[in-house]
């Protein structure tokens, strides 16, 4: 049994202490019956296949996930979670103030306000349910998010829309095979034969999304691919700056060299029509690289820089900023059907922060400045360190940075970035108890 050293009247004792769960293995949560709670987990994730029109779309999900938090209070009352996740529940509440603040001062319809309120409130719920069964285990939400995969590969076969039926590893299964794909080679142990295939097998995944015309799924698992073999490389639980520094200058350097090869294959055809279609637009185009496919920045900071505290209300409609919108794309260049903006009025945004901060002004801005924040900081100490599960939590965690700063927000999102967010709070955690043993 572990002991501890004291000091006595000047005599060193011994004082025998009780064996500490291990995080890793999630010690806690098995000697709670865990496999039931798993499963429990993976049915909510699965049940998002459930879905009801009301002022927006509702899952099952969301009503599972009260259920979790429910049955959580009953039992104790409370709702324990590191001092990190507290700040993110907490920043969140605050976007929820903040939008109902914003909404009543622009007099929103009340169905946009169902939809905004609900969205940042089943968000909220989320964060709580996922940590009232967590403790300082990321088993629960790697369940959550198994089942979430699991129900979109399904319903990517059996009931494809419109666009999954065009582009289905981009639109419909791409990503959940790539997460069990990469979630299967962090079990392989580093002293394994498999290692090299588990080191190769990124790339490979990133080949296919570049073949399919998935651009940021290439690019992210392109991205944990350098990461892990940098991790493997320089093997050392303590993270110098300067290991972090170098390890930057290398995935910026890989990236700029993918994006370049994917403009060569894409503008010869190798990838298809579509993607040839979509880089000669760009190419005639003033935006660039990432301003092309992310052009509703160009009118969402206006809205912004010209109200910057308080929002423009829920589902911030303003048939102004579509106009101008519109005249930006024309005058620099941009071919695009603009029949759909007319049609719905809001203002356009593709980011989760400038999504926020457009609809609730600068609580909402914070709150996702705050989660960037930490998951670029899970991605990258996580990654690095080759501890148990970093690959496929790096994966989470790029995939996250990426959604906050160039994804909108709504649907089922909101039931990954609370896992996302949960596994990179426990994560920097385990790191931080690693850093101090």
């Amino acid at each position: 049994m572990p002991t501890t050293h004291l000091v006595q009247n000047g005599f060193p004792v011994r004082r025998p202490t009780p064996a500490p769960t291990s995080p890793e293995t999630g010690g806690e949560l098995a000697s709670r019956g865990g496999w039931l709670l798993l499963v429990w987990m993976f049915v909510v994730g699965f049940s998002q296949i459930v879905q009801f029109r009301y002022f927006g779309r509702v899952y099952l999900t969301d009503g599972l996930m009260l259920a979790t938090v429910a049955m959580a209070l009953v039992s104790h009352r409370r709702i324990p979670m590191p001092p990190r996740l507290g700040v993110v529940v907490l920043l969140c509440g605050l976007w929820l103030g903040s939008q109902v603040v914003t909404d009543l001062v622009r007099h929103t319809p009340s169905a946009d306000i169902a939809r905004g309120w609900g969205k940042i409130g089943f968000t909220l719920v989320g964060l709580l349910a996922i940590a009232s069964v967590s403790r300082d285990s990321i088993a629960p939400s790697m369940a959550l998010l198994c089942g979430l995969m699991a129900s979109k590969i399904v319903m990517a076969f059996a009931m494809p829309d419109e666009t999954v039926r065009i582009e289905s590893w981009k639109w419909g299964y791409g990503l959940p095979v790539t997460f069990f794909v990469i979630a299967g080679i962090s079990l392989i142990p580093r002293r394994s034969v498999l290692v090299w295939a588990g080191l190769a097998a990124p790339f490979l995944l990133s080949a296919v999304s570049l073949y399919h015309n998935f651009k940021s799924l290439f690019g992210i698992t392109f991205l944990v691919g350098v990461l892990n073999v940098i991790s493997h490389v320089y093997r050392a639980r303590r993270l110098r700056p300067v290991t972090l520094l170098a390890a930057g200058v290398i995935v910026a350097a890989a990236y700029f060299a993918a994006t370049a090869a994917y403009s060569t294959l894409a503008l010869d055809g190798t990838l298809g029509g579509i993607a040839q279609d979509s880089m000669r637009r760009r190419e005639a185009s003033s935006l660039g690289f990432l301003l092309s496919g992310r052009s509703e920045s160009l009118i969402s900071t206006r809205a912004i820089a010209e109200s910057p505290i308080l929002g423009h209300g829920s589902w911030a409609r303003d048939p102004e900023y579509v106009t101008r919108y519109i005249e930006i794309l024309r005058a620099r260049g941009v071919r695009q059907d603009t029949a759909a903006l007319v049609r719905w009025g809001t203002i356009p945004t593709h980011s989760h922060l400038l999504g926020a901060w457009v609809e609730a002004g600068l609580l909402g801005a914070l709150f996702w400045a705050y989660c960037l924040a930490l998951t670029v900081r899970a991605a990258a100490q996580v990654t690095l360190s080759g501890m148990k599960g970093s690959v496929v939590v790096g994966f989470l965690m790029i995939l996250l940075s990426w959604d906050i700063l160039f994804s909108p927000y709504g649907a089922e999102r909101r039931f990954y970035d609370a896992a996302y967010l949960v596994i990179a709070v426990i994560m920097l955690q385990r790191l931080r108890t690693r850093a101090d043993v």
